[in-house]
């Protein structure tokens, strides 16, 4: 009889943090389990950590690791450890370190990616599962104070397409679903991604039944540690 080795692959990405929880603890009931639905460093302290336990009957291979986002491809954190062997029911502390020369110049958020994957044995005639989860790290500067509705510091404006521009004008990095609402007539638009670095801007296109001008927009945010605010309405300048 042939042997094969057949490996499925379950990827939680935690964009919108609406999913976050329920991905990373749902999606490892029978693999390895994410403890946490966003990592956050403090530069005060420049550490971060994450826990998984291993959910399966036998022993996984967990890697850890880092992916920058497009808009700060700077490497700022390093992970460890980035491998290690995880027995059935036994937790792994991995942690996150600010590098140094970051530590006292970040005057705003960012964001990075923190990616978990494990990765089975290889068994004869058997179902591999692979469990992915990709969640938040944010580095918060310790010199920035806490603010609860980091969305309020967002502009709305329509350009001449119809499309809604949107700035982040604060230091923080906002998270929201990618669906807005428009006003009047319950108008739609999409942004191309679930988060707003500071200082930058992205541009939500308008659904093709919408035409005209757009007086208000409701989003609806997540704070910091990935809970669902409640939906915010911003009128368009």
């Amino acid at each position: 009889m042939k042997q094969f080795h057949l490996m499925l692959t379950i990827l939680s990405c935690s964009l919108f943090p609406v999913f976050t929880a329920a991905n990373s603890v749902g999606s490892g009931a029978s693999g390895i389990q994410l403890n946490e639905s966003v990592i956050v460093i403090e530069t005060e302290y420049a550490e971060g950590t994450a826990t998984l336990t291993n959910k399966s009957a036998s022993p996984v291979m967990l890697h850890s690791s880092l992916q920058v986002v497009a808009e700060d491809a700077s490497e700022k954190v390093i992970v460890t450890p980035s491998v290690a062997r995880v027995e059935p029911g036994e937790t792994q502390l991995v942690r996150f370190f600010l590098k140094d020369e970051y530590k006292n110049t970040l005057k705003q958020q960012t964001l990075v990616r923190a990616i978990f994957q494990n990765i089975p044995p290889k068994k004869q005639n058997n179902v591999g599962l692979t469990i992915r989860h990709n969640v938040p790290l944010i580095i918060h500067p310790s010199t920035l104070p806490k603010n609860n509705k980091p969305w309020q510091f967002l502009n709305f404006s329509q350009d001449v397409h119809g499309n809604i521009v949107v700035k982040n004008d604060g230091d923080y990095v906002v998270r929201l679903s990618e669906s807005l609402i428009l006003q009047p007539r319950n108008g739609r638009a999409e942004l191309p991604q679930s988060y707003i670095l500071p200082g930058k801007t992205l541009v939500a296109t308008k659904n093709t039944s919408f035409n005209g001008k757009a007086s208000s927009v409701t989003i609806q945010p997540a704070n910091l540690y990935g809970y669902i605010s409640d939906s915010y309405t911003a009128e368009l300048k």
